[in-house]
This record gives structure tokens, C-alpha cells and sequence, in this order.
């Protein structure tokens, strides 16, 4: 490599060309210098709402940082944003290891006037931090609420059995489907019995169906149903778009309806990622031996919660990193934890991640 750490590269066509360091990368000494580019001290943001895919998005707040290595070399880092709210706790909202580096912050459930501080923190991975952080950010009022104007609504559902029929066959006793009425569907989403709408999405938790709103203030009517035979409940089930929000979950022999994932489901997923890949051994009862999660909180399901020196080990690990399944007992409250290995915590403060925003957080 030259003085600035950069090596030219030859490569022939549809070919390719492998070389190997002769000596192990020297390992950071000190972390980058760090300064927040976005957004700026004492300014107003108004949030904005968009009309994405038929859905009413506010945008959100970009907060972005710009890195300075020694030398003026380029450095591996990783930058952690956090923001406090009316001088409340930090709380963090995003990680990011290349540039830009930012996150996006979504202020549209804030009051008018609520004053934002955001952090970031810049480790080089071998131990040393910086800080950064800007304060005074005032928050407008936001021009309209989130999901005042679907265009579209999503049902999902999960049969545990994974049989969900053949969907391209013109016999409604071959597949399981969804019988459609009422005003806030598009007139051509109105189902005949014996030729309901198919699930044909399919997602993580199940498969899925989505349906064309035209009044999003009205209910959405619907049997899950394969033939004559009805899955969930006899009676005839709905859901409000506007009320409810545009997404439902459905489970096999189960007539609740589900506004999140998560409560549908019973428990919410955390994953980690370590660069060096080391998350212990969860088989061990020394808390010292791997990385676990200290938990607490309303959201859980009796039993779960932990005492610190028996954290919850993690589940298993795939192509992200290690993960813990967290099983739960009511979504709209908190789950709050802490990554641990010992009393080395994994950032640091406190955590939390709410379940009817989402199933997952990584």
C-alpha cells in the first residue's frame, strides 16, 4: 500500500486476483474525531408527511456525523446515535459503521414544541471513543397523522400446519382465501363466496394479502375461509383501517384480530452482531461465559424477566449474528433490556424497543 493506505489493483477481464497482507492490520491507538453535520444547533424542524405507496409517511429528521481519522487516514468506526427528548434520557436510534454515517430519527409522535438533544458516539472497535452532540432542536407540528389516508390495507395469516393450499386453482375448496365486503374496500375487491381473494404475499411471519381501500374510515369485512370450511371465528370479522392502523395478523383456529406482529406471535426477536463473531457459550450458568440479555418490563411474559447474574441466553445464531426470541405478554409496553457478558454491558445504557412499532430490532 502507499503512505495513505491505498493499494492499486489489477484485475483482467472475468478474471480475478487475490492478495494476501504479508503482516496483521496495527490496531487502532485512538477513535476518530467526531462533529454531528446534521442537523444543526437551535433549528426548527417541521415535520412533513408523504404519500408513499399509498401510505401517509412523515418524513423524518436526518442526523448525520462526519468522522476525522488521524493523519487523515480512513478508519474503520462505528457510530451509535441517540436522542433525548425534553431533557429526558438518551435513548438510542440507529447504529452505522460507513459513510455518510446517519440515521433517521421519526419525530411525528412528538408534541409541538418538544426540544430534541441528539448524540453520537464513534468507537474504533479496539476500545476508544469520542462524542459528539447537538442540542436545541425544536419540533413543529406535524401536518397531518400517520395513516389518515390508506390506500391500501394488508391481512396477514399464519397457519402453523404451513398449509395454505394451491392459490392458482379455480376451486375455492383448494386453497384457504378471504371473503371481502363493505365500504372501505375498492369495489373490486368485493369477493364472491366461492371465489375469495388468496393470500399470495408472503412474509416472515405467514402469507399475506393486500386489498385496495377506498375509504379507509370504514370498516374492511372479511372470513378467512377454504370452501365452506371458516378458520379463526364463525361471525363475520372487520377491522378499521383508520382506528385499528392499515395492517392486521391472523393466526389459525384463533379469532382475534392482531394489530401488530408481535402480539400475534407472543414474542418479539433481538438480534446482535459482534465484529469478532465471540457471543460465548449460552449452555454455561457463568454469566461471565457469553453474551446475554438482562430483562425487564411490563411487555413480558410472566417468568421472563431476569435477575443480572442469569441473564437469557440467546437462542441461536444465523447469518446476522446471535438472536433471542423474547416471549411476551402484552405489546404495548415497553420490552427494556441490557446486552451483557459479565458486568461488561454492550453499549451501555439502557435499551428498549416497543413491540406494536415492530417484531424485530437489530
Amino acid at each position: 500500500t502507499d503512505e495513505n493506505g491505498a493499494l492499486t489493483v489489477s484485475v483482467r477481464p472475468y478474471g480475478f486476483t487475490i492478495y494476501k497482507a504479508d503482516t496483521a492490520l496495527p490496531a487502532s491507538t485512538v477513535a476518530p474525531d467526531i462533529i454531528i453535520n446534521s442537523p444543526s444547533r437551535g433549528q426548527h424542524f417541521d415535520p412533513k408527511v408523504n404519500n408513499l405507496d399509498g401510505n401517509d409517511v412523515p418524513q423524518r429528521i436526518e442526523v448525520g456525523a462526519d468522522l476525522t481519522s488521524p493523519a487523515g487516514k480512513e478508519q474503520l468506526a462505528e457510530v451509535t446515535f441517540a436522542v433525548r427528548v425534553n431533557g429526558g434520557d438518551y435513548a438510542r436510534i440507529g447504529v452505522d459503521d460507513n459513510a455518510p454515517y446517519r440515521v433517521f430519527y421519526d419525530a411525528s409522535g412528538l408534541e409541538s414544541g418538544a426540544k430534541l438533544d441528539f448524540a453520537a458516539v464513534v468507537s474504533d472497535l479496539n476500545g476508544h471513543l469520542n462524542y459528539a452532540e447537538v442540542t436545541d432542536i425544536q419540533v413543529g407540528q406535524v401536518e397531518a397523522e400517520p395513516g389518515g389516508n390508506y390506500d391500501y390495507a394488508a391481512i396477514h395469516y399464519l397457519r402453523a400446519d404451513g398449509d395454505y393450499g394451491d392459490d392458482t386453482a379455480a376451486d375455492f375448496n383448494d386453497f384457504w382465501g378471504l371473503h371481502l365486503w363493505g365500504d372501505a374496500i375498492a369495489p373490486a375487491e368485493v369477493t364472491e363466496w366461492t371465489a375469495p381473494k388468496p393470500f399470495r404475499g408472503e412474509t416472515d411471519y405467514g402469507r399475506m394479502a393486500l386489498i385496495k381501500l377506498q375509504d379507509a374510515s370504514q370498516d374492511v369485512n372479511f372470513i378467512v375461509h377454504r370452501g365452506d370450511t371458516k378458520d379463526g371465528a364463525e361471525q363475520d370479522r372487520a377491522f378499521n383501517p383508520l382506528r385499528d392502523g392499515p395492517e392486521i395478523w391472523l393466526k389459525q383456529d384463533d379469532d382475534a384480530v392482531y394489530t401488530s406482529q408481535a402480539a400475534a406471535q407472543g414474542y418479539v426477536t433481538i438480534h446482535y452482531r459482534r465484529a469478532d463473531g465471540d457471543y460465548g457459550d449460552p449452555a454455561s450458568s457463568d454469566a461471565n461465559d457469553f453474551w446475554g440479555l438482562h430483562l425487564w418490563g411490563d411487555a413480558l411474559a410472566d417468568g421472563v424477566g431476569t435477575e443480572w447474574a442469569s441473564p437469557r441466553p440467546f437462542n441461536d445464531i444465523d447469518e446476522f449474528g446471535a438472536y433471542w426470541r423474547v416471549p411476551i405478554q402484552d405489546a404495548s409496553q415497553p420490552v427494556n433490556f441490557i446486552i451483557h457478558r459479565g458486568d461488561a454491558k454492550d453499549p451501555g445504557p439502557d435499551q428498549s424497543m416497543h413491540p406494536e412499532e415492530g417484531a424485530a430490532v437489530w
